[in-house]
């Protein structure tokens, strides 16, 4: 009968697992695969990304003489409660930056100022974003009429003692109520939450 020598690195491994050990007596070898994974983005770039594009293109699209035709179209799938497909939202966002060049050149160097570099993945988000705020822009539109943008500001939080910053305040420039606008930028698409205190017009 042969004896066998247990080695710390037996023991270890028993400690761990006794599977592991038991494996490795048997003479099974294991193998690292690796796996060609998809780009991804931080969660906080994704959000800015999607902040900065309504704070470059919101107020612009609002206005009268800005053409949101392929936007109207794309307004009906998400109300009926569809995810707007990525085709569609690189066509109405390259058709913007079409019509529209300075648009383009407003977002990107805001994303330069904040050093945030324009790879394939933020390309796609930001086509999303893009289609995002034209459909938005148009229900918008609809609602309240051209907005003028404020800036941020510090609101009550009507339960809590406390203060909250929303992140961006709109006026129309037909009145002198206030909209506080909320973005939220995913992988799926950028959403737009918008709040008029009083009844538009």
């Amino acid at each position: 009968m042969g004896v066998m020598t247990v080695t710390w690195e037996n023991v270890y491994d028993y400690l761990r697992c006794p599977k592991i050990l038991a494996f490795k007596m048997a003479g099974f070898k294991s193998r690292i695969i690796s796996r060609c994974t998809s780009p991804k983005i931080e969660p906080h770039v994704a959000g800015r990304i999607g902040e900065y594009a309504v704070e470059a293109l919101l107020q612009p699209l609002t206005s009268s003489e800005s053409d949101v035709t392929m936007a109207e179209k794309a307004l009906s799938v998400v109300e009926e409660g569809g995810l707007l497909p990525m085709s569609m939202a690189k066509e109405i966002t390259r058709a913007l930056f079409r019509r529209h060049p300075y648009l383009k050149e407003r977002l990107l160097k805001k994303l330069e100022s904040t050093q945030i570099q324009v790879d394939e993945t933020v390309r796609t988000l930001l086509e999303r974003a893009v289609a995002g705020i034209q459909v938005s822009a148009v229900k918008i539109r609809e609602l309240y009429g051209e907005l003028e943008l404020l800036g941020r500001a510090e609101a009550k939080a009507p339960i809590f003692p406390s203060w909250f910053e929303p992140d961006f305040v709109f006026r129309p420039v037909s009145s002198q109520n206030m909209i506080i606008v909320e973005v939220k930028n995913k992988a799926r698409g950028l959403r737009i939450s918008f709040r008029l205190p009083s009844t538009p017009r």
